[in-house]
C-alpha cells in the first residue's frame, strides 16, 4: 500500500478495516488449525506429546491475546 493514501480522508480507516478483517480471518485460520492439528495426532492411537500440546496451546493464546488487544483498542476509542 502506498504511504502517502493514508493522508486521504477516510484511507486510514478503510486500512485499518483491511487490516483488522486481515487478522480475524488470520485467527481463525491459526485456532482451527491448532484444533486440526490435535485431532490428527491423537487420532489413530497415537498419544499426544507434551510439546504437540505445547503448540497448539500457544497458537490458541496467542489468538486470545490479540482478540483482548483488539478489544482494548476498540474501548479506547
Amino acid at each position: 500500500m502506498n504511504p502517502a493514501l493514508l493522508f486521504l480522508p477516510g484511507a486510514a480507516l478503510a486500512f485499518r478495516l483491511v487490516f483488522l478483517g486481515y487478522q480475524i480471518s488470520a485467527g481463525v485460520g491459526v485456532w482451527r488449525s491448532a484444533n486440526a492439528f490435535l485431532a490428527r495426532r491423537g487420532g489413530g492411537g497415537a498419544s499426544i506429546t507434551f510439546g504437540d500440546s505445547t503448540k497448539a496451546v500457544g497458537a490458541k493464546t496467542v489468538v486470545l491475546l490479540l482478540v483482548v488487544i483488539h478489544g482494548i483498542l476498540l474501548l479506547r476509542n
